[in-house]
């Protein structure tokens, strides 16, 4: 069997299994205990979030760890929403999105805020006519896919982003890259974003791990309560094991970079003996 599902999850890789079975085994203090062990755990989780965050063109203190890019999506579209719970402000997302944004967007409906969905023109891409058709002086947040999962559509985030902005320069603007992870360069910053979801089984590390990128100064309610851990953003001991293997599949990623994106680059060569 040769397996060409890489869209949908990817094998882990050797290297990031090594980094968990380690992390597991070796370096299983907990990060927030202040002995010798936590204090090591500490370090390789603080040495990870570089890296990861050196993936989303982003500053370390930018990113925080989830469970997945599901849970991401929903700390970024409801904390935004909560932010501006008084307003029971405007919502738009794209109506090709991933369930993680379309049914958190019922869902925030159902609470009281207004959604609008924007349909993609013939190609699948989302124009910027019908986003500037769509904005009010309510609109408070504006959700969007980097790569569609079904399709694979790009979308051009950079005009969706700078227009938004231009026209309602308090909303905020999530990006759903977790199929854009290592298949398109991430630049947030470049792209007005505030929050960016990303999962690491769509690049070789293990199922329940991902990433959310919040923009520096923006401030989220958190979804949990609990130890504090991630800044209050999402509290619960790290999941190490998963976050070093997450780390140590970017840095492979990184590495292969430009050979993958280039003319004759290919996503599945890293995956090379998937078949079964």
């Amino acid at each position: 069997m040769h397996y060409l599902d890489n869209a949908a999850t990817t094998r882990v890789l050797p290297e990031a299994a090594e980094a968990a079975v380690h992390a597991m085994c070796e370096e299983f203090g907990n990060p927030s205990s202040r002995h010798k062990m936590g204090i090591e755990a500490e370090r390789l989780l603080e040495n990870s979030r570089k890296t990861v965050a050196g993936a989303l063109g982003a500053l370390p203190e930018e990113t925080f760890f989830t469970s997945c890019g599901t849970e991401s999506t929903n700390m970024a579209l409801r904390g935004a929403a909560y932010l501006n719970r008084h307003k029971k402000g405007h919502i738009i997302v794209t109506a090709i999105e991933h369930a993680a944004t379309l049914n958190t967007a019922k869902q925030l409906e159902a609470e009281g805020f207004r959604v609008t969905y924007l349909a993609p023109d013939e190609t699948g891409h989302i124009l910027s006519a019908a986003l500037e058709n769509a904005l009010t002086e309510d609109t408070i947040l504006l959700s969007c896919q980097l790569v569609n999962n079904e399709i694979g559509t790009v979308q051009p985030v950079d005009e969706l982003g700078a227009l938004l902005k231009r026209r309602c320069p308090k909303a905020l603007f999530h990006i759903d890259a977790v199929q854009g992870l290592f298949r398109v360069p991430l630049t947030p910053k470049k792209w007005n974003c505030d929050f960016m979801s990303v999962s690491g089984h769509k690049i070789g590390a293990p199922k329940g791990i991902g990433a959310l990128y919040v923009k520096k100064g923006v401030r989220l309610p958190p979804l949990m309560y609990g130890g504090g851990q991630e800044k209050g953003l999402r509290p619960g001991t790290e999941p190490l094991p998963g976050i070093a293997a997450f780390a140590k599949a970017c840095a492979l990623r990184a590495a292969r970079l430009d050979e993958d994106l280039g003319p004759r680059g290919g996503f599945g060569r890293l995956f090379k003996g998937t078949g079964g």
